[in-house]
């Protein structure tokens, strides 16, 4: 289905407003290989011999096979990020109506100057009475009636309304389909770009089409936005992927975690006096940082790089609490900085900042969050042993929802008991059954499983028993009817169990007949 052209424009344009677009991108090992990975093979499909990426950490030089060279700042991969879905719809459109005109050149054997000089005029509001459409207009009109209604639509607004989709100030009228570049130019005008290398950042673009490169994109951005300071709770349903989500944006930054439960306290998360034997065999008292003091030091002293504390299940403690006096710190301004200070009460805390940062005047210390310091943290909202989030802490907090997506889920096959049998079932097609289900019978999204509840070596019969089960028939389904997903003749989780062994059905009818 093709796309309004005039409302993608808008939305690319809005996400490209969103992005720091003034800020370059520090470039990862990882994506600098996949650019030079799919350069090399996009050069080699256009036949341009020579052609080649030179790829650093904050430019990407183009040079051609005269060794003339157009350099780009990173800051052009917001192009990139922002206008792909253009420079895809604008394809499709193309493709589409050039082999309507290939088709329709090839059955009537029109000559190319025919077709040269008719594509010449498009787009073009008047273009079923111009004198060169004659030979094209009747079997154009047929081919477009053959479309489904949206596709149909949109096709003739692209051949007779320039306005829609080239976004020109002035004039349209040497922006014809006849053009090589005529994508290039409309996709041009939507960024609102005049480069004399525009034509190298359309390839950029073009190259970052590539579904690889485009996620690897997104990550980089994603981890280019977040090097501002800031407070984000990752959130969704037991194997989403929230703390693979982290790992991907900590990449390259200096990262500290650490895992909250219902006995943290205020002195495990910023530090406390602790005993330890000197060299003399004596007892002395010194401060022992927590967590947060440690990454809080380590921002102050490396201004230069982005430091991260990942708190993994903040909500299975008192997390407030846990967090005292530094509640305060946790409102920033638009650089990512702390808005407020506050003065440390504890003694051995502002003797061990003294220490290790100095620069107090007077020894005054006073904390405020650095803006090269972000907080990550996940929650599991659905697990029964968390503490609820007071609304004023909530408050400090971005809250980013991880989608369940079954597509990346595996495809490794797990034995299922069916008719005193085992049958081999995907564990994709196995977790998206049972989320049917469980929706069918309207349980909250944040209790149904993610793509990565079972790890890949944890999708076998011991996974299945020792996990899946376990959180199907202990927590998520405690309080409701076992037979929404379990077969009614089992009463009891050892039941369970044991005919999962023998080789019984366990499921109710319902969900394995979908299963087989």
């Amino acid at each position: 289905m093709l796309k309004d052209l005039d409302k993608v424009i808008l939305e690319c344009r809005k996400k490209w407003s969103t992005l720091p677009n003034y800020k370059e991108i520090r470039l990862d090992h990882l994506f600098k290989v996949l650019l030079k990975k799919h350069a090399t093979e996009y050069f080699k499909q256009t036949n341009k011999t020579g052609t080649h990426l030179c790829i650093n950490d904050y430019s990407i030089i183009y040079t051609n096979n005269e060794n003339l060279r157009a350099n780009f700042s990173t800051t052009c991969l917001y192009y990139a990020y922002a206008f792909a879905p253009l420079l895809e719809e604008l394809e499709k459109y193309k493709n589409k109506f050039d082999t309507i005109i290939n088709n329709i050149s090839k059955k009537k054997k029109l000559s190319s100057d025919s077709k040269k000089n008719f594509l010449g005029k498009l787009p073009c509001r008047d273009w079923e009475n111009l004198p060169e459409a004659k030979d094209w207009v009747d079997d154009i009109k047929k081919e477009l009636n053959n479309l489904n209604d949206n596709d149909r639509k949109y096709l003739s607004y692209f051949i007779s309304d320039p306005d829609w989709w080239i976004k020109s100030t002035t004039s349209s009228s040497g922006r014809k389909l006849n053009r090589s570049d005529v994508i290039q130019s409309a996709l041009n005008l939507a960024m609102n770009v005049i480069l004399a290398s525009s034509d190298k950042l359309y390839e950029i673009i073009k190259i970052c089409l590539n579904s690889e490169l485009k996620e690897a994109l997104k990550n980089l951005i994603d981890k280019n936005e977040i090097d501002i300071g800031r407070n984000i709770i990752f959130y969704g349903a037991p194997g989403t992927g929230k703390s693979y989500q982290i790992d991907q944006l900590t990449k390259g930054g200096d990262c500290i975690h650490t895992v909250f439960h219902a006995d943290t306290q205020y002195s495990d998360f910023l530090g406390m006096l602790k005993p330890a034997m000197n060299d003399n065999n004596e007892c002395s008292y010194h401060f022992m940082p927590g967590p947060f003091i440690q990454s809080y030091v380590n921002a102050l002293k490396n201004p230069q790089i982005h430091h991260y504390l990942v708190i993994e299940e903040i909500n299975r403690a008192q997390a407030a609490m846990v967090f005292g006096e530094i509640f305060q710190l946790l409102d920033r301004d638009e650089k990512g900085i702390g808005c407020y200070e506050i003065e440390p009460v504890d003694q051995s805390l502002v003797d061990y900042l003294i220490n290790q940062i100095g620069g107090y005047p007077d020894n005054k210390v006073k904390l405020q969050m650095p803006g090269n310091l972000s907080i990550l943290a996940t929650m599991n909202s659905s697990d029964q042993a968390v503490m609820p989030l007071d609304t004023a802490f909530k408050r400090r907090w971005e809250f980013e929802y991880i989608q369940i997506k079954m597509d990346k889920a595996s495809d490794k096959i797990i034995n299922i008991p069916n008719n005193n049998q085992t049958v081999g079932v995907t564990w994709r097609k196995l977790a998206t059954e049972i989320n049917e289900r469980l929706s069918e019978f309207n349980i909250p999204e944040d209790r149904h499983l993610g793509p990565f509840f079972l790890s890949t070596n944890e999708i076998n019969e011991k996974g299945l028993t020792n996990k899946l089960f376990i959180y199907l028939w202990d927590d998520l389904l405690r309080h409701q009817a076992k037979t929404i997903i379990f077969d009614s003749s089992i009463r009891t989780f050892g039941q369970l169990i044991k005919c999962f062994e023998e080789k019984k059905d366990i499921f109710c009818p319902e969900l394995q007949e979908k299963l087989f």
